[in-house]
């Protein structure tokens, strides 16, 4: 491969990583793992591949590993150091507690996907002379990967029953979800490769390096393996890949995410109640109840204001600013778990500035939950809030900036 058409290619990658951003599991998903007791490994290892697969940040980050790979051992290995640390850190942060600042952990991440992209264009041995051990590197950002999903995970305050054999599978999963995801940069490196015999030889990767096989002149050229032409192996290949893309359409995918269950694997393996609407008339212990509340701010100050609610209770708001047309405040919408000593933080709404704002919540997990102020206006001003649900007011608090 050419060293224009290797910057070119990976450059593609650095720039890929500019919009990625880690990601969290959906409302529908997450409500299904918090209501989940026991052991349910085929819903967990669903959704552990489901969130490798629509991970664009997993995803980028495991292309520019195997970008420049040339050999089935050199991709197994770097595969399995990913999976090693990120297999650690998952279930290790979720069974021990471990927290780290999810803004934080979200940077690295993305950080990760441009460092890789840099180390494919040898910027490092450019610039220092020399060159990061590669394995390190990739073992380390993976513990980074996998501490990012135990934080998704520890958010949804999960039942401790069946947790360890729960986390298995979501962690078992993930590498099902890796290996698909390389059966796919492996599929495309095949049909840019067609015809080349170089794309045919035993120690072709999975992770592929297409410069190779584009630079190889006679691409209707044939070539015997094992009695077939590249043609007829390629189509082979790609009907086996049909057959199992359509099992697990079938199998997996119809029953979690469209309630479809043709074969009745959907609803023996739990699948089927992740697509199942979830309507119900739950009972509180506190009752409903109503507030409207001024909360004043002085200029540049900053103050908490939140309610104590129970998992499931609701609570329906609004906010806005009594003053000038123009008064702003910047605010974040959030919740943190009780017990102090195990504190889990889940951002639900943030924006810059604003003057209103109104919507719903049903709470996640027990404890306290509302609203970060911040005065961003030139003078005083007064926050309204209408409130009505399953709560218990709390005073407002004076409070630092939350971390971004």
């Amino acid at each position: 491969m050419t060293r224009t058409l290797r910057a070119c290619l990976a450059l593609l990658c650095l720039l890929a990583a500019l919009p990625a951003l880690a990601h969290g599991v959906g409302a529908q998903d997450a409500a299904a793992l918090g209501a989940s007791t026991g052991a349910r490994p085929w819903v967990f290892g669903y959704l552990g591949a489901k969130h490798m697969v629509t991970g664009v940040d997993h995803l980028l980050f495991l292309l520019c590993v195997v970008f420049l790979l040339q050999g089935v051992r050199d991709v197994a290995l770097y595969a399995t150091l990913f999976a090693a640390g990120h297999s650690l850190t998952l279930v290790a942060g979720v069974l021990l507690g471990w927290r780290a600042d999810e803004h934080l952990v979200d940077a690295v991440i993305g950080l990760s996907i441009a460092y890789k992209a840099l180390d494919n264009l040898g910027a490092f041995n450019t610039l220092f002379g020399c060159r990061p051990p590669p394995r390190l590197s990739v073992a380390l950002f993976g513990m980074v990967h996998g501490l990012g999903l135990a934080g998704r995970l520890q958010a949804l305050a999960l039942s401790e029953e069946g947790m360890l054999a729960n986390l298995l599978a979501f962690n078992a999963g993930v590498e099902a979800g890796q290996v698909l995801a390389l059966g796919v940069i492996a599929a495309a490196g095949r049909v840019a490769q067609r015809g080349s015999p170089a794309a045919l030889r035993a120690g072709d990767p999975p992770g592929f390096v297409f410069g190779r096989a584009v630079a190889v002149p006679g691409a209707a050229q044939r070539v015997r393996v094992l009695g077939m032409t590249a043609r007829t192996r390629l189509a082979l290949q790609l009907l086996a890949s049909a057959l199992v893309s359509g099992l697990l359409l079938v199998c997996f995918v119809w029953p979690a995410e469209f309630h479809r269950d043709p074969t009745g694997f959907g609803r023996r393996s739990g699948l089927l109640a992740l697509s199942t609407p979830r309507a119900s008339a739950p009972a509180y212990e506190s009752g409903w109840r109503s507030d409207t509340i001024d909360v004043p701010l002085k200029f540049a100050q900053e103050l908490e204001f939140k309610v104590a609610m129970r998992r499931g209770a609701t609570l329906v708001y609004s906010w806005q600013l009594l003053g000038k047309p123009e008064d702003r405040v910047y605010f974040e919408f959030h919740g943190e778990t009780s017990p102090p000593a195990a504190q889990q933080v889940q951002s639900y709404l943030k924006q810059e500035t604003a003057s209103a704002s109104q919507g719903a919540l049903v709470a996640p997990f027990e404890g306290i939950h509302g609203w970060y102020f911040m005065n961003d206006s030139d003078g005083p001003v007064t926050v309204r809030l209408h409130l009505a649900g399953f709560y218990d007011l709390l005073p407002a608090r004076t409070a630092p900036a939350p971390a971004t």
